[in-house]
């Protein structure tokens, strides 16, 4: 393959390959910070990248949840699969150090890549996110474009406000998993260091 804007690739993961139609390949890529996305397409000539201009749209029901997904347990087992069985394709959002520091008031036991690697080795969701360092939560939704965002039972954001921001997509307050024994709190609080 001949690849002539390498740079456009760095920081970049494959999202999905389309099946070759007339000769050519399809490839999504994003980069990790999501502020981007290439298409590629690769034939005779080698390999031309655009960047994704919006009017390739995908057709699946994109499902998008977040959390901190400290001492990953059943409980983040059973949301991430509720927030799954709501679409096609499910995009987990872990949230940085920092933002659960200020949000939290404390840092999470382990660190965001460790705590993105976690969920990723469930196999639930179809792509682990880290979040924005922003300080707008919401941000990272206006480039996702999900059409339903899964929140937890006890998850402390404002419904109206996601509704305001985003008045197309559908929010679904997902049920707890036993919640009196499946609960990070319960985990960092018998932590033995």
């Amino acid at each position: 393959v001949n690849v002539t804007s390498v740079n456009s690739f760095i920081g970049c993961i494959l999202l999905k390959i389309d099946l070759p139609i007339n000769g050519e390949y399809t490839l999504l890529f994003i980069n990790q910070n999501l502020h981007r996305e290439f298409y590629a397409t690769q034939d005779c000539q080698g390999l031309s990248i655009f960047e994704h201009s919006g009017i390739i749209k995908s057709m699946k029901k994109k499902v998008v949840c977040a959390g901190t997904f400290d001492h990953l347990h059943k409980g983040h087992i059973n949301f991430l699969k509720q927030a799954k069985a709501l679409g096609d394709e499910l995009i987990v959002i872990v949230a940085r150090d920092d933002t659960v520091k200020r949000i939290k008031g404390f840092l999470p036991t382990h660190d965001e890549r460790l705590r993105r690697n976690s969920v990723e080795d469930t196999g639930i969701p179809d792509i682990v996110v880290l979040g924005n360092l922003d300080t707008d939560l919401f941000q990272i939704l206006e480039v996702l474009e999900p059409d339903i965002i899964a929140l937890g039972y006890d998850q402390r954001v404002s419904e109206e406000e996601i509704l305001k921001r985003f008045p197309t997509c559908k929010i679904v307050r997902l049920s707890p998993f036993h919640p009196e024994k499946y609960k990070s709190s319960y985990y960092r609080n018998n932590h033995n260091p």
